[in-house]
C-alpha cells in the first residue's frame, strides 16, 4: 500500500514538476508523466556515492521529499515517488517490476483507468512522454528516440530496422519492500547493473533530451545528435552543475566515488572540431579584407589544418559590390564563399514579422536570419564536430594591448586554437559571447560626451607642457565597468568621474601628440576611440551573460536555430535596433544551452564611411542620424520590456530612453564648447607658434565632423514615432512566432 501525502508535500511536488490538478483521467495522467519527464533528472550519482557500501532503502515518503526538491536519481528515487503522488491525487496505482538484466531491476507503477490499465515509467532516463497502455501495442518517437511497446515489453528501434529490448513488464502488484534487495543489489553488486561502474544523468526537455554517458554530453533534437567530449573530472561537474542543474552535493559526492574506481574516464583524445566562420558584411572590401587576413595569419599561429577552416559570407549591400568583394575573398588557403542577402529565402521570417522590407541592405536582424539559414544549409552537408563563429566584418583576429609604450595591436591570443579549446574544455558553454578590443560595440553616439571631454583634459595638460617636452604616460581608471559608454546603467555617464588622457606617443614631444590628435578627433563622429579604447585584460573565468553582439560562437551550433532576432518596423520605415540583445534573450530561455562570456577578445575598427551608421557617412545626415538613434531607443525598449516579460511597460521605457538620448545629446554640445575654449586659448603655446595654426584647423575641423552630426531636439522630436503599441504588439507574439520560427528547423 503506498503512503498518503499531507497536502502541503503534495502540492509542494506538484509545483516542483509545474503541474495542475486535473481529473483521474488518460489526458491527466499523461501531462502529469510529462511534467515529472520535463522537472525530475534522470541520474545515477547517488548509486556511485555509495560506492558499494551497505545501502539503507529510504522509505517512500523520503524519496517523495526528495523529488519535491527536484534531486531525482535512478528508478527507485524516481517512478514509486510518482506513485505515491498520484495515488495522493486520485488514481488507481500500484507498483510493478520491469525486467532489464536481472529479474526486478527496473521500477514501475502500473495505473487503472476506465480507458484500460496503463504502464508509467519516469525513471529510465528515457523520453517515455506517454503511459503505455497493458496489452495495447503502439509506437512514438521523441526528439529522434524511437520506441515500440508490443503490450507487455518496450522496445528501442535502432538504425537499419534493428530493435534492443529495453524491458519486460510483470504485472503483478508489487510492494515497495519487494524491491528492496534489488535496490540493494544495484548499490552493492559490481555487474548487477550498470551504475556502479559508469556516469549516467539525463535531462528531458520539451525541445530536447540532454544525457551523459561517461565521457560524452550529447543532445538530441530530433534532427541530429550533438557530441561534446568531457576531458576532465572538473569539466564533467560543470556540466552535470550547470548544464543538467543537479544538486552540488550529489554531484560531487558521486563525481569522488567514480574518481576512486576509475580515475581515468576522462583521459580520451577528444576531435578536433571545424570552424565554420559566418561573416555578414554591408559591401565593405577594406574591412572584409583585412578581417580575412586576420583570419588567415591567426590559422597559421594557431597551427590550424586550414581544411578545419571555412568561411561564408553574407553580402548585405546590392548586388553591384559583389565584384569587388569577390576580388577581396579570394585567394586564401581556407575555404570561402560569396553569398548576396538578396539570394536567402527569407519568407517564414517575413510571415512572421521577424524580417521587413525586401530593399537591401536588410536591416541587422534580418540579414542575421539570412547568415542563419545559409550556414544550416552548409552545415547540412559538413560530416564531423563544427563550430560556428559568427563575426562582424569590422572585427580582426588581434587584440589591443596596453604597456608601458601606450597603446599598440598585436597577436596575443591565438584564436582559432583558445576556439577548439574551449571546444573540448568546457562542455558547458554551448554560446561563447567573445569579448572585444579597440572600439567598443555600442552606438558611437554613445560615446561622444566622453572623448569629447578627454579631448578637453589632454589639451589642458597639452598646455600645461612645452612643445618639446615628452608626453607622460597617464594613469586613466579601466577598472569602473562600462567606463567608456555614456549611457551606462540607463543613466548619463557622472561628471565626476575623472577624463581619460591620451594614451599614444608616451615619451613623445608634445607637438607630436597634438599631430596626432589633429589626425584622429574626426573618428570620433563614426565612434572610433580615441581616448577610451577597449584593451585586452588579464583573463578571467568564463561567466554568465546574455550580452550579444557580432562576435558570437556557437560551440553547440544547434543553439544557431534556438531564438531569432526579433525587430519591428514603425510607419515611419525605422527598423528596431539591438535584434542582437533580444535574441540573446529568448535564447536564455531555452534549457540546457550555457550562454558565458568567453575571453576572446578581438580588436574591433570602425571607420568613417565604412557604413556602420548614418554618423560614419562622409555625407552626414542630422535626419538620418536621429532615425539612427531612434531606432537604438525603440530596440533597448523593446529589450527592456521582454527582459522584464512586460510588454506593457514598452512605453515607459522607450520615452525614458528618449530623454536620456536627448540630455546626452545637449551635453556632446556644450562639451564641443568647452574643447574649443581650450583649443582656441590664445594663452596656449600651440596658439603662439605660427607652424602649428595648421594642426589647430585640423583640430577644429574634426570637432565640426562631429557637430553636424548631432541632432537637435527638434530633429529628434520629429523621428520619435508614437511606436509603442507597435513594439508591444510585437513583444505579445514573440513566443508565439519564435516557437514557430525554431520548430521550422526541427
Amino acid at each position: 500500500m503506498l503512503p498518503r501525502l499531507t497536502p502541503r508535500l503534495r502540492d509542494a511536488y506538484l509545483e516542483r514538476i509545474a503541474a495542475d490538478v486535473g481529473p483521474v483521467d488518460h489526458e491527466t495522467l499523461t501531462a502529469l508523466q510529462r511534467a515529472h519527464l520535463h522537472a525530475i533528472p534522470f541520474h545515477n550519482l547517488g548509486v556511485l556515492a555509495n560506492a558499494s557500501a551497505p545501502y539503507a532503502v529510504p522509505s517512500l515518503l523520503q524519496i517523495v521529499r526528495a523529488n519535491a526538491r527536484g534531486l531525482g536519481g535512478t528508478c527507485h528515487l524516481t517512478t514509486p515517488a510518482f506513485a505515491v503522488l498520484l495515488s495522493a491525487l486520485g488514481f488507481e496505482v500500484h507498483l510493478v517490476a520491469g525486467h532489464i538484466r536481472q529479474p526486478d531491476d527496473h521500477l514501475l507503477a502500473m495505473v487503472h483507468l476506465a480507458e484500460g490499465s496503463f504502464v508509467v515509467d519516469v525513471g529510465n532516463g528515457h523520453p517515455y512522454l506517454h503511459p503505455m497502455r497493458w496489452g495495447t501495442p503502439a509506437a512514438w518517437e521523441c526528439h529522434g528516440w524511437r520506441f515500440r511497446w508490443d503490450g507487455s515489453r518496450l522496445l528501442r528501434q535502432l538504425d537499419a530496422g534493428r530493435e534492443q529490448l529495453v524491458y519486460t513488464v510483470d504485472p503483478a502488484p508489487r510492494t515497495w519492500e519487494s524491491f528492496h534487495p534489488a535496490i540493494r543489489d544495484h548499490h552493492e553488486v559490481d555487474g548487477f547493473g550498470p551504475f556502479l561502474a559508469s556516469l549516467r544523468a539525463v535531462r528531458v526537455h520539451p525541445e530536447r533530451i540532454v544525457v551523459v554517458k561517461d565521457a560524452t554530453l550529447t543532445r538530441y533534437d530530433g534532427a541530429r545528435r550533438w557530441d561534446r567530449p568531457l576531458t576532465s573530472f572538473e569539466a564533467a561537474r560543470r556540466v552535470l552543475v550547470e548544464t543538467l542543474e543537479l544538486d552540488e552535493e550529489i554531484v560531487d559526492s558521486g563525481l569522488a566515488a567514480l574518481a576512486e574506481r576509475r580515475p581515468r574516464l576522462f583521459e580520451v583524445e577528444p576531435a578536433v572540431p571545424g570552424i565554420f566562420v559566418a561573416i555578414q558584411t554591408v559591401g565593405r572590401p577594406r574591412q572584409l579584407t583585412a578581417l580575412l587576413d586576420s583570419i588567415d595569419s591567426d590559422m597559421q599561429a594557431s597551427e590550424i589544418d586550414p581544411r578545419q577552416v571555412r568561411v561564408l559570407i553574407v553580402n548585405n549591400a546590392p548586388p553591384e559590390t559583389r565584384p569587388t568583394l569577390r576580388a577581396a575573398v579570394e585567394g586564401y588557403a581556407f575555404a570561402t564563399e560569396l553569398v548576396d542577402v538578396g539570394e536567402i529565402d527569407l519568407e517564414l521570417e517575413r510571415s512572421l514579422g521577424l524580417v521587413h522590407g525586401r530593399e537591401v541592405p536588410l536591416g541587422i536582424g534580418a540579414c542575421r536570419h539570412a547568415l542563419v539559414r545559409a550556414t544550416q544549409s552548409r552545415l547540412d552537408r559538413l560530416e564531423g564536430p563544427w563550430v560556428v563563429w559568427v563575426l562582424d566584418d569590422d572585427l580582426r583576429l588581434l587584440q589591443r594591448t596596453l604597456d608601458e609604450g601606450g597603446i599598440r595591436d598585436r597577436r596575443v591570443v591565438a584564436s582559432l586554437r583558445e576556439v577548439v579549446r574551449l571546444w573540448q574544455e568546457h562542455p558547458e558553454i554551448s554560446v561563447g559571447l567573445g569579448t572585444f578590443c579597440g572600439d567598443p560595440p555600442i552606438p558611437g553616439f554613445a560615446t561622444w560626451w566622453s572623448q569629447v571631454r578627454d579631448l578637453t583634459a589632454t589639451l589642458h595638460a597639452l598646455k600645461g607642457l612645452g612643445p618639446d617636452d615628452p608626453w607622460p604616460s597617464p594613469r586613466n581608471d579601466r577598472t569602473r565597468a562600462d567606463y567608456y559608454y555614456d549611457h551606462s546603467g540607463d543613466a548619463l555617464a557622472s561628471e565626476d568621474q575623472p577624463p581619460f588622457l591620451y594614451e599614444r606617443s608616451i615619451g613623445e614631444p608634445a607637438r607630436e601628440v597634438m599631430a596626432q590628435l589633429a589626425d584622429r578627433v574626426r573618428f570620433i563622429a563614426a565612434g572610433r576611440q580615441v581616448f577610451r579604447p577597449l584593451v585586452t585584460m588579464p583573463p578571467r573565468a568564463p561567466r554568465r551573460s546574455v550580452a550579444r553582439g557580432g562576435h558570437v560562437l556557437f560551440l553547440d551550433p544547434e543553439a544557431l536555430l534556438c531564438a531569432p532576432f526579433p525587430s519591428a518596423e514603425g510607419p515611419d520605415g525605422v527598423i528596431t535596433r539591438r535584434a542582437d540583445s533580444m535574441a540573446a534573450l529568448l535564447l536564455a530561455e531555452q534549457q540546457s544551452f550555457g550562454c558565458f562570456e568567453v575571453d576572446l577578445p578581438l580588436l574591433h575598427c570602425r571607420m568613417l564611411d565604412d557604413g556602420s551608421s548614418p554618423m560614419a557617412s562622409v555625407r552626414p545626415s542630422r535626419a538620418r542620424g536621429a532615425a539612427f538613434i531612434d531606432a537604438q531607443a525603440r530596440g533597448i525598449a523593446s529589450s527592456r520590456a521582454l527582459a522584464e516579460r512586460q510588454p506593457h511597460r514598452v512605453a515607459m521605457h522607450l520615452e525614458a530612453r528618449r530623454q536620456l538620448h536627448r540630455r546626452g545629446l545637449q551635453r556632446v554640445r556644450e562639451a564641443l564648447g568647452r574643447a574649443r575654449d581650450v583649443l582656441h586659448d590664445p594663452e596656449a603655446w600651440w596658439s603662439k607658434t605660427p607652424a602649428l595654426v595648421e594642426l589647430v584647423a585640423r583640430l577644429e575641423a574634426g570637432l565640426q565632423v562631429l557637430e553636424v552630426r548631432i541632432p537637435d531636439d527638434e530633429v529628434m522630436a520629429s523621428v520619435e514615432a508614437d511606436v509603442s503599441r507597435q513594439l508591444e504588439a510585437m513583444l505579445e507574439a514573440l513566443s508565439r512566432n519564435a516557437e514557430t520560427w525554431r520548430s521550422s528547423w526541427r
